[in-house]
C-alpha cells in the first residue's frame, strides 16, 4: 500500500485483525512523509522505499476493464500480475 493509505489504516474496519493476518508493506510516495499509525502493532508494518510510477490505480483498473481479449496489454505491470488478473477475472 502507499504511505498515503497507511496513515489511514487505523480508520479501516478491524485494522488489528488485518495486522494479525498479514504484514503491511507501505511504499513511499512523493510528498508523503511515511509514518506509522498510532495504536497499531509497529512490528507488523514495514516502510519501504519504492520507485515512483506515473500511473494511478484508478486508471489501471479502468484500462484493464476496457480490455477485450486475453493478450497482455501495454500496461506497467509484469506478465505474472496480468496473468493473475486475467485468470481471477479481476476489474471486469
Amino acid at each position: 500500500m502507499g504511505a498515503d493509505n497507511l496513515v489511514e489504516l487505523n480508520h479501516w474496519r478491524h485494522p488489528d485483525r488485518i495486522l494479525k493476518e498479514v504484514r503491511i508493506l507501505a511504499g513511499s510516495r512523493p510528498g508523503i512523509e511515511p509514518r506509522l499509525p498510532a495504536g497499531l502493532a509497529p512490528d507488523r508494518i514495514e516502510l519501504v522505499v519504492t520507485s515512483h510510477v506515473e500511473v494511478s490505480s484508478t486508471d489501471l483498473r479502468r484500462r484493464i476493464a476496457e480490455i477485450t481479449n486475453d493478450d497482455q496489454p501495454d500496461l506497467p505491470m509484469p506478465a505474472p500480475v496480468w496473468e493473475y488478473i486475467r485468470r481471477e477475472k479481476l476489474y471486469q
